[in-house]
């Protein structure tokens, strides 16, 4: 049997699907921008907690905010903040004052309502909605935004996101997550495969130069080692979903990230200073592509995006 239940960590106030063992389950911060803050799942009888999320309000600070949330309207960054659309040019705020840019979108703190739950035998759904009214600086569209969470034995975590433009004019659109994955230790040892992609370099100030090359290293399993990751990739395979997986040699275990081609054409990878986590983040677009256009999705009045994700252990 799985359910839904509220609960707390230190001063965070959570919502849990989990199945009746507790071995498998995921923490929702419903107030802080739907945050996925912790996916716990199960296999060949061990528990494995994937990832790296804050555990009190004072860890929602700063970059730390970034940790599995979701990057909506836009993804990433938009270089100085700024984008020209419908014949009328905007300024967002720049909320990455050392590089200028704006970055991430700017639904990752806000409060999301829960509109639908259900418990089932074999599987734990939530349904979390927010309420853009298009007051924000430098993006006047305003927009409808739900998410569906959904935990299962066969399936794992599921997050499908339905976003609706409620204005009166096409809205440029991207959406992303961020989440860290971890086995608790350092990546040197994990291996890592993608799909065959393209490398769109980045400049110092981590926007697109422009240029794309095909990328080779991790067509199989790959060793992380000491390589050094924030890059961007576009994906260049045929298949229905896009998988990313991390290879635990140790433990015989891999964490398996797949999101819908059809909607999640890009990928970032980013490893951070401490190296116990490694960022895979589906996008819908590439960074900054209110500018340079590469993915970016534009919704029409009272038209719908839709887009899901998952992650599964094998």
């Amino acid at each position: 049997m799985y359910r839904i239940r509220n609960a707390t960590d230190n001063d965070l106030n959570v919502i849990r699907l989990e199945n009746e063992n507790k071995d498998s389950f995921v923490s929702i911060v419903p107030e802080i921008g739907a945050n996925v803050n912790e996916i716990c799942l199960e296999r060949k009888g061990k528990k494995y907690s994937i990832l790296d999320g804050n555990h009190s309000r004072k860890q929602f600070e700063g970059r730390r905010m970034f940790n599995n949330a979701h990057l909506v309207p836009f993804p990433n960054r938009i270089r100085g903040g700024a984008y020209r659309v419908n014949g009328k040019e905007y300024m967002l705020v720049k909320n990455y004052q050392h590089e200028g840019n704006a970055a991430h979108g700017f639904i990752y703190n806000r409060p999301f309502q829960i509109i639908s739950r259900k418990e089932e035998k074999d599987f734990a759904e939530i349904i979390l909605h927010h309420s853009y009214n298009g007051g924000g600086r430098g993006y006047p569209f305003p927009f409808e935004i739900t998410y569906t969470y959904s935990l299962d034995a066969r399936d794992g975590f599921v997050c499908s996101c339905v976003v609706t433009n409620s204005g009166d004019e096409t809205m440029p659109f991207g959406a992303g997550w961020h989440p860290y994955f971890t086995f608790g230790q350092d990546v040197r040892h994990l291996q890592l495969q993608i799909p065959k992609v393209f490398h769109l370099p980045l400049d110092n100030n981590k926007i697109p130069t422009g240029e794309e090359h095909p990328e080779k290293r991790f067509e199989h399993f790959r060793e992380i080692g000491d390589l050094e990751l924030d890059t961007l990739y576009r994906f260049d395979d045929n298949s229905d979903k896009h998988i990313v997986r991390l290879f635990n040699a140790q433990e015989e275990c891999t964490i398996q990230l797949w999101m819908e081609a059809d909607s999640f054409k890009f990928c970032q990878l980013y490893i951070p200073p401490d190296r116990r986590s490694i960022a895979v983040e589906p996008m819908t677009c590439a960074v900054d592509a209110f500018n340079n256009g590469k993915g970016l999705v534009f919704i029409e009045p009272g038209k719908t995006f839709k887009g899901s994700f998952g992650v599964q252990l094998k």
